[in-house]
């Protein structure tokens, strides 16, 4: 129900998880925090109470400082949604609820900007990883002109920071351009190759940012998204999902 809430309100939204998470996005979260502190008086300052739990209501007036349009019970069910998507824990004691953000899923997380995709789902999973699948077109010795998907990468090679296409060995053989989704072209240089695994490396021109992030505990009937190349026939995007 609140999944298009979220998205409406992305702004919003990572505020919130950032405000229960201090030790996973640091600055993000600092500043996001002390401006709302600072708005407060010192009567009103029971989310100091504790390092970990924070009672409803400073959850409540932290939701409404950051956007004019929530009311108090739409927050409440902001909190109840986040409740039940397991990013934040809730406990009851005596009358009053106290919340904090659930570490362990974070832990779980290669890079904790991951638990954005639990709330706003595939079609923003499929929008943020856009921008990082790579079209690779091939040519083969007969001069048959192929085509095939590559991944944006940006590593650190000692001190320098590069950026790699990451593709299979038997496309990259071949690769004579590479192009993002808007068919914009990236120059390359070397291409790497696995000494016994179809994958290769093609270590692009310029530096080219990217938000690719690992998932390190996969698990058997775990849901998978694939988005590449080549196209559906008759389909608007230039890719597949």
């Amino acid at each position: 129900m609140y999944n298009k809430f979220f998205k409406d309100n992305k702004e919003l939204t990572q505020n919130i998880v950032y405000f229960f998470c201090s030790d996973f996005f640091g600055e993000a979260h600092e500043n996001v925090v002390n401006k709302f502190i600072a708005t407060q008086n010192n009567e009103n300052n029971d989310y100091l109470s504790s390092p970990n739990w924070l009672s409803l209501k400073a959850v409540e007036q932290f939701i409404m400082f950051h956007s004019k349009f929530v009311t108090r019970g739409v927050a409440q069910t902001i909190i109840e949604e986040l409740v039940s998507l397991k990013i934040l824990l809730v406990s009851k004691v005596g009358n009053n609820l106290y919340y904090k953000g659930n570490y362990k899923l974070f832990q779980k997380l290669s890079n904790p900007n991951l638990v954005f995709n639990l709330i706003f789902e595939k079609s923003f999973m499929v929008d943020s990883n856009k921008p990082n699948v790579l079209k690779v077109e091939t040519q083969s010795k007969l001069g048959d002109i192929g085509i095939g998907t590559g991944f944006l990468l940006s590593l650190k090679n000692g001190d320098e920071q590069i950026a790699v296409a990451v593709t299979c060995q038997h496309v990259a053989s071949e690769v004579i351009k590479i192009l993002d989704v808007n068919d914009k072209e990236y120059k390359f240089q070397t291409v790497h190759h696995h000494p016994t695994l179809d994958i290769s490396v093609i270590e692009l021109s310029e530096i080219v940012p990217s938000s690719v992030y690992f998932e390190t505990e996969i698990e058997a009937l775990d849901e998978v998204i694939t988005i590449g190349f080549p196209t559906v026939p008759h389909t608007d995007d230039a890719y597949w999902v």
